[in-house]
């Protein structure tokens, strides 16, 4: 009733009353409970009460398992609400499927997404987040103006650097002298790199 009543106007109660419902399937052992309402919570993406993910995991077989997840996947991407993306990548993330998280961050490499998801692909993709870096770095320079947004460009051309990429970090650095030479807040920063 609680679902229903709070469907039009409360969807953050809705979302609690699910947890609800899992708590509740859980304690019953419904595994097709416990699979329904973790995935709805996962999809929905608005709770943390649980690992709704692991949840999923401990309660289906293997060899289902990864159609379970491609299935997963086009579900986040069209019913979600929120921030999907950030979902679809934690999936990818969790399974070590490394090769499509770096097509998704590939879609829209913003310095924040590269950062963030450095760490799972600076080993096999050197190369690619360093171009991908190179990229950002440069878009950024244009859309900011501004001492602060400078520091910031300068921190990624250093992991660029740090990626083994110092040749790549040179000839942004040279890109931006050249395409700004009037910014000497930004000059001073590129001579910190």
């Amino acid at each position: 009733d609680g679902v229903e009543y709070d469907q039009e106007k409360r969807r953050g109660l809705v979302q609690e009353w699910h947890d609800w419902l899992l708590k509740i399937a859980q304690a019953q052992n419904d595994r097709e409970g416990i699979m329904n309402y973790a995935r709805m919570l996962f999809i929905d993406g608005f709770r943390h009460e649980q690992d709704y993910y692991g949840l999923m995991k401990q309660h289906i077989s293997p060899d289902k398992w990864v159609n379970w997840v491609a299935e997963l996947i086009k579900d986040v991407a069209t019913k979600s609400w929120g921030y999907p993306t950030g979902r679809i990548a934690e999936i990818y993330v969790r399974e070590g499927w490394y090769d499509r998280l770096l097509e998704m961050v590939k879609k829209s490499p913003s310095l924040e997404s590269l950062e963030r998801y450095e760490k799972y692909l600076k080993k096999d993709y050197t190369d690619e987040l360093a171009i991908l870096y190179a990229d950002a770095v440069i878009r950024y320079v244009r859309e900011n103006i501004g001492r602060q947004h400078y520091k910031t460009a300068a921190k990624y051309l250093r992991r660029i650097k740090k990626l083994g990429s110092p040749e790549k970090a040179a000839k942004i650095v040279e890109i931006l002298r050249a395409e700004y030479p009037q910014r000497r807040a930004l000059q001073e920063e590129l001579d910190s790199v």
